[in-house]
């Protein structure tokens, strides 16, 4: 329930909340790079998902502390590649290959 207006005598976290859902309106029209932007940022707040069907840890919430984080490597990959994506998961998604994991650079604390 954020608007638009911005109010100086906000919070700085609630401003930012303004910006960047602004920000993730207008980049909508690219996916990925509006994906990209709420990921970094965890604005705007999403609308859970009716229907969860992921594999992969995916927790039906509105994303901001465990919604997906990273794309999962590929049953390929896994299959012909086992030792280097094994040693990739453990090193930079602390062992889970779910989509819910922060990837190494995504260190903002989300509450």
């Amino acid at each position: 329930e954020i608007s638009p207006r911005w109010d100086s005598a906000a919070g700085e976290e609630v401003n930012l909340e303004r910006i960047i859902t602004q920000k993730y309106l207008a980049l909508f029209p690219n996916g990925q790079e509006a994906w990209t932007e709420w990921r970094r940022t965890g604005y705007p707040r999403l609308l859970p998902a009716n229907t969860n069907i992921s594999n992969f840890d995916v927790i039906t919430s509105d994303g901001h502390k465990d919604g997906v984080r990273c794309w999962p490597y590929p049953l390929d990959e896994l299959n012909q590649n086992k030792a280097n994506v094994q040693e990739a998961i453990n090193k930079y998604k602390g062992g889970s290959n779910g989509a819910n994991i922060n990837v190494w650079w995504d260190t903002k604390d989300k509450r």
